[in-house]
């Protein structure tokens, strides 16, 4: 089958279709090309893909996957008809007579094969295609980007009911009024995620009380990991440094050059036994999360779990760390970027957000919004390849620039006053993002597709407006423009809530209290 495969693929590489027609005439053993078939789905390879399908299909073979490739095939090359995806929908009905699922993460990598083919031509009605075949494909999106589904009139009351009572609003203790706020020294290590979130807690630690300094080392090259352990080491001591603030799955994933990052970890705790050591994750995977569970005694004194997976519990409920772990969205804003709900609002949504995987639902919801008629401004966003910490320039003037970059895209969401934000990603799971406090802290009022997750800071009819489908986004923008003074106190109250429980006092707060003031 290998062979056959990467035939497949050396072919569809060059591009000439006819080699291809050659290939796909040719006769294989059935059950050999229908697994190359999903290989090259998989793979993104979805021209092959449907010529194989097409093979398959003269062959007597009817399965959802072969199904699949012909309406992707079919789209790419015009020929894509109502009865095809229709036959695609029949296999995969929970209420049909056989109904076949198909495997997710096939459908996932297909679509951005498919979008990586359409996106360059700009081709709305090929991408409400796309739509299509996903809503065929996968059952529970036939309801979410449902354009006939009828509109019903949004219940604030109703919304707040979705808010499980099991999931309570997070809000981690802070020091007691009055205690001793010495100025504590840290050291931000932060790799990945780049110098612009570094900055952000540099300037909440400084309104706190406390001195905080960069550091742009953090290698996993076994080459430069000893020099740079060397010179982490170094400063800590020479700037006597109190807590150091580590990008924590990026110092347990480093290969060979996790040893010298051990070791030095070890060093800093003999020569400063009072030393703590604070981690920080973003989006971590499941995985990932239980290696920092295992490591949590030896390595970190604390760890801040941002934007937290949906798919890896680990972190809400182990006990044993419980008291080491702080839930929460823990990015510092910068409190003077703070907006305010002063203009009126404007009955126009604002999307700002970037178009590439694994962002391609955001595609679908906006192409199904303008289908719909829904008015949605648009600002295609590169913002966060600012956080590329390749590009670190430690000088004032880089720094400064990036803060004022920073707050300009904050304040065009108080400029907005009403913002879209999506939140599916590539895998189709819903996380949260930091533009969901952003907006709220901005003075806009959010519209926010679902997710769970949103449930543990803010609670939906209240704080900002959730919706599931695309008809229930149209009661969203029904409801703000028919009932705007109802909405405007919505976003009063959002705003008024992340103001109080999210600003950098409490943030840096609630890290004094994990370090320094729990038992």
């Amino acid at each position: 089958m290998q062979k056959l495969l990467d035939l497949a693929y050396r072919l569809d590489a060059t591009g000439d279709m006819k080699e291809l027609e050659t290939f796909a005439a040719q006769r294989y053993n059935t059950v050999q090309v229908f697994m190359v078939l999903e290989k090259l789905l998989h793979g993104e390879q979805v021209r092959s893909a449907h010529l194989l399908a097409l093979l398959l299909e003269k062959s007597g073979v009817r399965h959802v996957s072969v199904s699949f490739a012909l309406c992707v095939g079919e789209l790419i090359y015009g020929r894509l008809t109502a009865e095809r995806v229709q036959m695609l929908r029949a296999q995969t009905d929970p209420q049909g007579e056989k109904p076949v699922v198909i495997d997710k993460v096939l459908v996932r990598h297909a679509l951005v094969g498919l979008l990586n083919r359409l996106l360059p031509k700009g081709d709305q009605a090929a991408i409400l295609w796309s739509v299509e075949i996903l809503r065929a494909a996968m059952p529970e999106y036939h309801t979410i980007f449902d354009g006939s589904a009828p509109v019903e009139t949004l219940s604030l009351e109703r919304m707040r009911r979705r808010r499980p009572a099991l999931q309570p609003l997070l809000d981690h203790p802070l020091p007691p009024t009055g205690a001793p706020r010495p100025q504590r020294r840290v050291l931000l290590l932060l790799g990945i995620q780049g110098t612009l979130i570094a900055l952000r807690f540099m300037v909440a630690m400084k309104s706190y009380g406390w001195h905080a300094e960069i550091c742009n080392r953090l290698s996993a090259s076994e080459q430069t990991a000893a020099e740079d352990c060397r010179l982490i080491a170094e400063q800590c001591r020479q700037n006597m440094i109190d807590i150091l603030l580590l990008e924590a799955p990026r110092f347990c994933h480093m290969g060979q050059a996790h040893r010298h990052y051990t070791a030095m970890k070890r060093q800093l705790r003999e020569n400063h036994p009072d030393l703590r050591v604070l981690g920080i994750s973003f989006d971590s995977a499941d995985t990932m999360e239980q290696v920092l569970l295992e490591e949590m005694g030896e390595l970190f004194d604390g760890l801040l779990q941002c934007h937290h997976n949906p798919q890896a519990p680990h972190m809400l409920n182990n006990p044993q760390h419980k008291k080491k772990i702080i839930h929460d969205h823990l990015l510092p804003i910068n409190d003077r970027h703070f907006g305010t709900t002063n203009r009126p609002l404007l009955p126009q949504l604002f999307f700002r957000g970037s178009i590439r995987h694994p962002h391609w639902a955001r595609l679908f919801w906006l192409a199904v919004a303008d289908r719909a008629g829904l008015p949605i401004a648009r600002e295609i966003n590169q913002f966060l390849d600012a956080n590329d910490s390749s590009r670190y320039d430690p000088s004032p003037q880089y720094s400064r620039w990036l803060l004022e970059d920073y707050a300009t895209y904050i304040r065009k969401y108080t400029d907005a006053t009403c913002c879209l934000s999506i939140l599916t990603f590539g895998n189709m799971v819903r996380y949260l993002t930091g533009r969901s406090f952003e907006v709220l802290l901005s003075g806009a009022l959010l519209v926010q597709e679902y997710s769970p997750l949103m449930h543990n800071h803010f609670i939906p009819g209240e704080h900002y407006l959730e919706f599931t489908t695309i008809a229930e986004l149209t009661s969203i923008m029904r409801f703000i423009n028919e009932r705007p003074e109802e909405a405007e106190e919505v976003r009063r109250r959002g705003h008024a809530f992340a103001r109080a429980r999210y600003n950098d006092e409490r943030i840096i707060g609630q890290i004094d209290y994990l370090l320094y003031h729990q038992a």
